[in-house]
């Protein structure tokens, strides 16, 4: 049985979104309040949205192409060998 990819898939792309939503809502008026700026605060707003939606991606996709490979993919989120981190970091 198990659950449907397409019901894992939708999931984790609201997880995203709303998390997303919910940085970029809470940092706009505090970064406003730094910078005085509404156009840095829609920045900073904008970068954290699209983060959190492209991280979302990027966990739900990199096991899925580490199996392709023939590879576990508990491999992309290990301690031992942090392949995500060194990849998110270029």
């Amino acid at each position: 049985m198990g659950v449907g990819l397409a019901r894992v898939i939708v999931r984790e792309l609201v997880t995203g979104l709303a998390l997303g939503v919910l940085l970029a809502v809470l940092a706009f008026p505090v970064v406003r309040l730094i910078w005085h700026d509404g156009q840095v605060a829609a920045a900073v707003a904008i970068a954290l949205f699209a983060a959190c939606s492209v991280a979302s991606l990027v966990a739900m996709v990199l096991p899925w192409i580490i199996s392709r490979f023939g590879k576990d993919p508990a491999f992309g989120a290990g301690r031992s060998r942090p392949w995500s981190r060194t990849c998110s970091r270029s």
